[in-house]
């Protein structure tokens, strides 16, 4: 799983270029983006199953050493690879390990789901589906307020720097050890304010900072953004429905 706001080597300015540069270079941003989420839950939902195939493979130990490794592969392998020559190779790599690890958050969803909402037609599926649409429309109204023109984002950018590897850390253990009652909806909480804040500022990057060549790396920086923020959503929204 990509830490939040970690925006690689982007470059400068689609805000100035003529308008339709500007909404070609959009348009390739949010192809790949709408490419590397479909294709990380493909993989997390195959994931999900084969967890319901193998229990084994839902031993802690084991759940910690899998989405800790997705963690190492998007961020430190598959990242270089965006940001250089290969950046087609690295999105599909980066985007599949976030999908090992979604994979097992996908399965307890699912199950918290049926439980909440009943094992017949969609029910199990409600609270990935509540987490999608609040991830989406989170991300589009952040959007459009960085459209109104840049933003001066220098202190989240600094926050970032110092919270997001640890945040991940404790995100990771939080889930496969779950902290119970308010002090873990408040620190799932906590995880939702920073994941956010990482979104808005790799919008911001891409909105206000990137260059056209860059279109693959941008998107895979709002992908990484936009999967964390589901992740932390999707937790909270489980750890609400467990109190009912």
């Amino acid at each position: 799983m990509a830490r939040p706001g970690s925006v690689g080597a982007i470059g400068t300015g689609v805000m100035g270029l003529p308008e339709a540069k500007r909404a070609d270079f959009l348009r390739s941003v949010g192809a790949w983006t709408a490419g590397g989420i479909i294709w990380a839950f493909i993989v997390g939902g195959g994931v999900a199953w084969v967890l319901s195939e193998n229990p084994f493979l839902l031993n802690r130990i084991f759940m910690l050493g899998a989405i800790f490794g997705s963690m190492a592969v998007s961020n430190y392998a598959a990242r270089p690879l965006v940001n250089g020559h290969n950046p087609e190779l690295g999105f599909l790599i980066g985007t599949a390990a976030e999908g090992i690890a979604m994979g097992y958050l996908l399965f307890f969803a699912v199950m918290v789901g049926a439980d909440s909402y009943g094992e017949e037609g969609l029910g199990p599926f409600t609270l990935v589906a509540q987490a999608g649409g609040l991830t989406a429309l989170t991300a589009m109204c952040m959007g459009a307020w960085l459209a109104t023109g840049p933003k001066d984002l220098s202190m989240i950018q600094g926050a970032l720097a110092v919270l997001g590897v640890p945040m991940m850390v404790l995100m990771v253990i939080s889930f496969v050890f779950p902290i119970g009652g308010a002090a873990g909806i408040g620190l799932t909480a906590v995880f939702i304010a920073v994941s956010g804040a990482g979104l808005l500022y790799n919008l911001n990057q891409v909105i206000h900072v990137a260059r056209p060549g860059q279109e693959i790396a941008a998107a895979y920086e709002i992908t990484m953004g936009m999967l964390v923020l589901f992740w932390n959503i999707l937790v909270l929204l489980m750890k609400l429905s467990r109190r009912d």
